[in-house]
């Protein structure tokens, strides 16, 4: 009996402490029936958005599904900041102020679109509250869209710039938290109201870090065209592209791996780019030497078959075994290695000291990619062909070695034949082959060699192929007509709606503009101002700040058919 009465105890003093508990944990809906993948939606929420005079120190919310708790604390914003506390019951929530709200402040509450219920839907778009603990609501709004692939968890970052001139040009969005932090749901649309007279500053970010700055080099970025000017019951609405990563970084050099006594890898950080793969770029010398003179010279550089993140670098002479070594990557800007990007390697990480190996390693050429699969069809009729070969050969003319042959015709094709590394032969037809033609591509290796005078197997490597049918190909052309002033030339762009693909072009003096040989489809435009005269677009720059350039979507749309091409059509833009 005595032992009854105690578990009866336990079990009644456990209750309160399981009631808390679940109180505290997120509260389950029914399970069963279909799965639900409906966006959740705010049903009331107080006070009402607009509301001045407001004493109280919190607002209320409360939606139409149970809610993941986390991503809904995670992922809303109070603006100027406070700090809160998160009180739920069930589908309710109620937003505790733990600061004192300032006198004749403009508040804006914003529930971001990464929030999501219990299934993982996430809303449609942000939502906001704001209210003035004053008289007045500050009435300026910027409204807006994010022109992205997937603008859902990018944000909108807005910054009230100081009113002195001198305060703004030293105004470094990488070291400022903005006033404004507004997340995109899958529409990229945005809003964000309640703003104060003066000028402001809109950048769009992907947040990676989510610690509400802009991380140069992690965060994907686009800067605004221009400052923001706002005044009481102003509206501006704005356009912006999210652009990629600003990768202001050079590479690292990370490691070097011996592979013979003539050869060595080295890895790096990131890919390289082919156009600098220089042999002088390297200097390989004995580490405890300081003398250039005695430096063992590189004869060839190329990538490894492996990857772009490595290079393999042959030498002209055996390396000394006994000795160490020290491979450094020159610091020039005109021969130095270098990102895809551009960016030079780091003086900080451009050097490795490495033990060398006694191995010795023969190697023949051969052919390790070749330009394409035997009997390929749909070939576009510009396209080059690329012979890429396991280690360097030497730089010689090959002119017997490749042919291109049209077969209806029995007739040879003029080609070009050119380097674009040490190990990868480039093959261009003089003109555009045929149409709906099928071509032969051969290659007779007898005569190639490597650096090494290492002979090729003697072999005939022949590739079939078949030209795309151009007249099943459409076309447009036209004139742009607009009262935009460019400082550079505008850019228009063809968008197949299909594909995803675009193409663009470069409009001429006569505002003229011309697409050819175009797989029919529907399309949409853009043309934007290229004003750095890079012909491309510019998201702007963060660092020595720099706004993105004008771009602008017509509504237009084309559909090409087959065997048709539209001309004299005129786009129009204007600069409103």
């Amino acid at each position: 009996m005595k032992r009854l009465k105690k578990i009866f105890l336990t079990i009644f003093l456990s209750i309160p402490i399981l009631i808390e508990f679940l109180g505290c944990a997120n509260p389950l809906p029914p399970s069963g029936g279909p799965r639900d993948t409906t966006a959740p939606k705010i049903k009331k929420f107080y006070p009402i958005s607009g509301q001045t005079n407001y004493k109280e120190n919190y607002v209320e919310i409360e939606f139409d599904k149970y809610m993941d708790k986390n991503s809904v604390q995670q992922n809303t914003t109070i603006i100027p900041a406070l700090k809160t506390d998160f009180d739920w019951s069930g589908k309710e929530l109620k937003i505790k102020f733990l600061d004192k709200t300032e006198e004749n402040t403009t508040y804006s509450i914003t529930l971001g679109s990464e929030i999501q219920d219990w299934k993982g839907n996430k809303p449609d778009e942000a939502f906001s509250i704001i209210f003035s603990t004053g008289d007045v609501i500050d009435s300026g709004k910027i409204t807006g869209k994010l022109i992205s692939a997937n603008p859902v968890g990018a944000s909108i970052f807005l910054y009230k710039l100081p009113n002195d001139t001198f305060e703004i040009k030293s105004f470094d969005i990488t070291k400022e938290k903005p006033n404004y932090n507004i997340q995109i749901g899958s529409s990229g649309l945005f809003e964000i109201k309640a703003l104060k007279n003066g000028y402001y500053r809109l950048i769009a970010v992907r947040d990676i870090f989510k610690n509400g700055i802009y991380d140069d080099g992690e965060d994907e970025f686009c800067a605004y065209t221009d400052d923001i000017y706002i005044k009481q019951d102003s509206i501006v609405n704005v356009k912006i592209k999210l652009g990629p990563v600003i990768d202001n970084l050079g590479p690292m050099l990370y490691d070097v791996i011996p592979l013979s006594n003539k050869l060595i890898e080295a890895n790096f950080s990131e890919p390289l780019d082919s156009n600098f793969l220089f042999p002088i770029s390297i200097l390989l010398r004995k580490s405890e030497e300081k003398d250039n003179d005695t430096a063992i010279k590189p004869t060839s550089i190329i990538f490894s078959p492996e990857s772009r993140y490595k290079l393999l670098i042959f030498v002209s002479e055996n390396f000394d075994t006994s000795k160490s070594y020290r491979l450094e990557c020159k610091s020039d800007k005109d021969i130095s290695l270098r990102d895809t990007i551009g960016n030079i390697i780091r003086d900080t990480a451009n050097s490795i000291v490495f033990k060398p190996v006694a191995k010795e390693l023969k190697l023949f050429p051969t052919l390790i990619t070749p330009p394409l699969k035997d009997s390929s069809q749909n070939v576009p009729p510009d396209k080059e062909f690329y012979f890429v070969f396991n280690i360097p050969l030497k730089r010689q003319y090959y002119d017997k070695s490749f042919s291109l042959t049209n077969l209806a015709e029995n007739s040879a094709e003029k080609i070009n034949i050119s380097f674009k590394t040490d190990n990868i032969i480039i093959i261009k037809p003089e003109k555009k082959l045929s149409g709906d033609s099928w071509y032969v591509l051969s290659f007779q290796s007898d005569s190639v060699f490597s650096i090494e005078n290492e002979k090729f197997t003697d072999s005939t490597y022949k590739y079939h192929f078949k030209t795309a049918d151009l007249r099943n190909y459409s076309g447009i052309s036209g004139s742009l007509k607009t009262n935009v002033v460019c400082s550079g030339d505008f850019y228009i762009i063809v968008k197949n709606q299909l594909t995803k693909t675009y193409i663009q072009t470069k409009i001429n003096n006569k505002m003229e503009w011309k697409f050819d040989d175009l797989p029919p489809g529907e399309y949409e435009f853009e043309v934007f101002c290229d004003e750095d005269n890079d012909s491309k677009y510019s998201y702007g720059v963060a660092k020595e700040f720099k706004f993105s350039e004008r771009f602008f979507l017509p509504k237009d749309k084309v559909t090409l058919k087959p065997r048709w091409k539209i001309e004299n059509y005129q786009l129009e833009i204007l600069d409103k």
